[in-house]
């Protein structure tokens, strides 16, 4: 079980790089019309089962992070975080994320993206990769 919800964090937050960041400058860019919607990754574990997590990235600069446990459902949860997007993300774009987890502790953190088509993929600071697929 606890394997599913530390997968959550390599899934986004370990995604993330982790590392507290300053608050962005005026140098931001507006979400991008690339960005908005929603994305799905999809992790498999013969043991365990497959965890889903969901990104819908709204226009109000506001994520809602979902996790979908297939061999533990009482664990799937729902949250809203805040995002900002500095840079393009059809070429390169850094993507932080922060808010109350759904243990109610405060999470932060940084990645690089690239939209192409229906994916983003997603690079930290460890070179971690994670690839989403737009559902909608």
């Amino acid at each position: 079980m606890n394997k599913f919800i530390k997968l959550f964090f390599v899934a986004l937050f370990a995604a993330l790089s982790f590392s507290l960041t300053s608050c962005g400058d005026d140098d931001e860019d507006a979400p991008d019309g690339a960005l908005a919607g929603t994305w799905r990754w999809t992790y498999n574990d013969p043991d365990d089962g497959y965890c889903t997590t969901t990104l819908e990235f709204k226009s109000n600069n506001r994520c809602v992070v979902t996790e979908t446990f297939g061999n533990y459902p009482e664990d799937n949860y729902s949250i809203e975080v805040n995002y900002s997007v500095s840079g393009n993300v059809n070429d390169t774009a850094r993507l932080r994320m922060w808010g109350k987890t759904v243990d109610d502790d405060w999470n932060d953190g940084t990645c690089v993206i690239n939209v192409t088509g229906d994916k983003m993929t997603m690079y930290n600071d460890d070179d971690d990769i994670v690839v989403f697929t737009r559902i909608k």
